[in-house]
């Protein structure tokens, strides 16, 4: 989970919280999004929201209601930054009237790049500028009445320091284009460039390092020349740069190979900047279009083009040397032995086995690679939390491993189930969970639906007879093998007497013809009627694939290992996974085989199993086709 309970300090921010969250998801209203902020604020988790709390987010899917908390606590973030900006930069400011503008200003921020920008203009540093120096000639007032519409005579800007009228025009045009550059709007553009969220012609060119075209010997010894050539020398517009581009971009930069930069057209700058169409006094607008263009290349080019963010045996090994390894296995175990029953496993209980490893070692996405670690991590557990949840877990055969990754749950309260189960034997329902140390009562809430307990051997009396038991006592119930969250028995009781469904034959409830329910009885019918959607397991071979065995025509069925941008990789079975080309899916009507042109929804996912036809073989690379 990214945060465990959000600490929210006073709102200061001009936008209300539940702004920023519906402006991420717009299909949320204000109040709904309200609401769910309560929920975020209460510690609930994304699955826990998306299956039990569907009366406040209508039905979002667990992914939605993930990036509205994501959104909700970048707010929480952004309110806490502007708090400490706000109190950093005033104690610099002596003008009461400026002060107010900025903190204005300041509190109007969308995000922390905003705030960041408004920074940059009262930190303090040693170098005194050009724009510093003609401040202090006392030239402001007079760039302001310009800017204002106003005619300034350049003689009354003479001074003792200021004897001539062309240095006069100098450091007024200075600073002038000093000013226009500090403007918000001008500040919130070069931002919203910098994201291509304007539609702009940038430039981004590549080309050999300096310290690459003096050791190019050397770098053609290790192939890297070879590797990055393709990038060497070429040009793409930043607004349609592919992302597997990029990331070669970063990496080739990152080794020492390519440099590359963004590049701004003077023009298209001047059509997009907030001052293209500014008003001034008739007389200086010849002086304004002099200063403004000194503004654009001096200023607002350099700062957007500084800006510009171009932005299954996996794992076994990993994990064998990993300490929950040693935990597991024991020290005596050989690293060679944990990863073979690890790699089985993952044919009998796969979601067990993928929650142990690291996510940079499960070899998936395009940009595993260029991914910050801790980024990576997060945004996996998030994910895996999720997906977990939502296909639930056995409470008496959970692993450690697997339970700290349920809802509500973490490594302690997952060391704590295990212990308790270790010491009284196996839960006999899923209200005993309050039993064990550290799980309260909104820790129980938040994963009691997620985990399920199975009838135990010899339960006693029969059902209906139990259910009139203290629900504080620790007795089983038919509901505690469904999906039905243990705040729901109640109503669910009263419901399948209405239906005149016996609570030892739930499973029944499928065949029952329904009467008209209302909203809150057909979710607790949901519920009990629903099962985890799983992908279907990995085929098993009769014989060991290798890659002599191969030729262009053969066809195979192959699971899924990885999708990028630019294709699938296909494991059919031997050492190398083969490619689909992403042109295999574009749609019917769209012309020529560009990817942009492909059909989304009939791209398959991870995991899913297709059949497929060798294309062509070039040593260790496959090229496949669906068929």
């Amino acid at each position: 989970m990214r945060r465990q309970q959000a600490v929210e300090k006073a709102w200061i921010l001009s936008n209300p919280v539940n702004s920023f969250v519906v402006k991420e998801v717009e299909e949320l209203s204000i109040t709904q999004a309200s609401r769910l902020v309560n929920l975020i604020k209460e510690g609930c988790e994304t699955a826990y929201i998306a299956r039990y709390r569907g009366d406040v987010h209508g039905g979002l899917p667990p992914e939605r209601i993930r990036k509205a908390i994501d959104a909700y606590f970048d707010a929480v973030d952004l309110n806490k930054k502007v708090g400490a900006a706000i109190t950093s930069i005033t104690t610099k400011i002596v003008d009461p009237n400026e002060k107010q503008t900025v903190t204005e200003r300041l509190l109007l921020c969308e995000d922390t790049d905003e705030v960041a920008e408004i920074a940059k203009e009262f930190s303090t540093g040693t170098r005194r500028t050009k724009a510093k120096i003609a401040r202090d000639f006392g030239l402001e007032p007079h760039a302001q009445d310009i800017l204002a519409g106003k005619f300034v005579d350049f003689k009354h800007c003479l001074s003792g320091d200021l004897k001539e009228i062309s240095l006069v025009k100098e450091h007024l045009k200075i600073c002038l284009a000093d000013m226009i550059n500090r403007d918000p709007e001008v500040r919130k553009m070069s931002l919203k460039i910098c994201k291509l969220e304007e539609k702009c012609h940038i430039q981004i060119s590549a080309n050999l390092s300096r310290d690459a075209s003096k050791n190019r010997e050397q770098l053609d010894k290790k192939g890297l020349l070879r590797k990055y050539e393709s990038y060497i020398g070429h040009t793409w517009w930043a607004d349609s740069i592919k992302d597997h581009t990029v990331s070669a971009l970063n990496r080739g930069s990152e080794e020492g190979v390519i440099s590359w930069k963004a590049d701004l057209n003077i023009h298209n700058a001047q059509k997009m900047h907030p001052f293209n169409k500014k008003i001034v006094d008739s007389k200086m607008r010849d002086f304004f279009q002099i200063a403004f263009n000194y503004s654009i290349n001096t200023y607002f080019i350099p700062m957007v083009e500084r800006g510009v963010n171009i932005v299954p045996e996996h794992g076994a090994s990993k994990y064998s040397c990993t300490t929950a390894a040693r935990e597991e296995f024991g020290d005596e175990a050989e690293i060679k032995q944990i990863s073979a029953v690890s790699i089985g496993r993952r044919l009998i209980d796969p979601m067990s086995e993928y929650v142990k490893i690291e996510p940079q070692h499960l070899g998936k996405g395009q940009y595993q690679l260029s991914v910050d670690d801790k980024l990576l991590k997060e945004k996996l557990v998030a994910v895996v939390r999720d997906r977990v949840s939502l296909i639930g877990a056995d409470l008496n055969m959970a692993s450690k491993s697997l339970l700290q990754s349920i809802c509500g749950l973490n490594t302690s309260t997952a060391s704590e189930i295990v212990k308790y189960r270790e010491k009284h034997g196996r839960f006999r329902s899923r209200n005993e969970l309050k039993q064990v140390k550290g799980i309260g009562e909104i820790t129980f809430q938040q994963c009691a639906g997620f985990l399920t307990v199975t009838r135990p051997e010899g339960s006693g009396e029969p059902p209906s007879k139990r259910m009139k038991l203290k629900t504080d006592v620790p007795r089983w119930s038919p509901f505690d093998e469904t999906m039905l969250h243990p705040d729901d028995y109640e109503a669910a009781t009263k419901l399948l007497k209405k239906l005149g469904v016996d609570i030892s034959d739930i499973s029944g409830l499928s065949q029952v013809v329904l009467p008209k329910l209302s909203v809150e009885e057909q979710k607790i019918v949901d519920l009990l009627v629903s099962k985890p959607q799983l992908k279907p397991p990995p085929m098993l071979m009769k014989k060991v694939r290798v890659m002599k065995d191969l030729s262009p025509g053969q066809r195979y069925t192959g699971t899924v290992s990885n999708k990028t941008d630019f294709g699938l990789f296909v494991d059919i079975g031997v050492e190398r996974d083969g490619l689909v080309h992403i042109s295999n899916y574009r749609s019917r009507n769209a012309p020529g085989r560009k990817p942009e042109n492909v059909d989304e929804l009939q791209i398959p996912t991870v995991g899913e199993q297709i059949e497929v036809m060798i294309e062509n073989i070039q040593g260790d690379r496959i090229s496949l086709k669906p068929v």
